[in-house]
């Protein structure tokens, strides 16, 4: 990754790392491991096992490790996918994420998950930079954190259309769940803030 953000650097160009891991976003591949908050039935002989909690600070550690390599290949910008039915989405979603204990429920403790991850990838960063407008990183200074969270229902519909079932909640994040989550990064140190508005999810 290194000779790639050099080469990149040295036509005077930024680069930058998406940090993702699949969940429904990937069920089309059948080599993938879905990984899911909660138990998604299929069908009547098939459901979909929910992601155990001790999995969740194995996941949480992976971020951060993957965070310190794209700072140690020379990244410009560091983006934390939260959309799309993705993992972290699929926690802040509350049409899938069905969860029972502190993970699940109310809008605090679905944020939970993807919020330990960002504290995690900004602990293997250096510390914030001031981020410039036409620059993606100033000159010597730190990468920013940039956070993708979704804002529409397409996502939960392509997930129905999945599983075949139609959910009662809608997989998007509400206006007032965006501005709770802007809150929230802005507390974890991250300086880009980007709510998709689109038909995709």
């Amino acid at each position: 990754m290194k000779r790639l953000t050099d080469a990149i650097h040295a036509e005077g160009g930024k680069a930058g790392v998406q940090l993702w891991l699949g969940a429904l976003a990937v069920s089309s591949d059948r080599a993938a491991q879905i990984i899911i908050p909660s138990d998604m039935p299929i069908s009547a002989e098939i459901t979909i096992p929910g992601m155990p909690k001790e999995l969740i600070p194995v996941v949480v550690d992976a971020y951060g490790k993957a965070a310190n390599r794209a700072v140690q290949a020379g990244y410009d910008c560091i983006e934390f996918h939260c959309a799309h039915t993705y993992l972290p989405h699929s926690f802040l979603s509350g049409g899938i994420n069905r969860r029972t204990d502190e993970y699940g429920g109310s809008f605090e403790n679905r944020a939970k998950f993807p919020l330990e991850c960002i504290r995690a990838i900004r602990a293997n960063m250096p510390e914030p930079a001031e981020v410039q407008r036409k620059t993606c990183r100033p000159s010597g200074a730190n990468p920013p954190a940039a956070v993708r969270v979704p804002r529409s229902a397409g996502a939960e519909k392509k997930a129905a259309a999945r599983t075949g079932r139609t959910r009662s909640r809608s997989s998007s994040a509400p206006p007032n769940d965006c501005q709770q989550m802007q809150k929230n990064l802005r507390t974890n140190h991250t300086e880009v803030f980007l709510c998709l508005i689109s038909s995709a999810g």
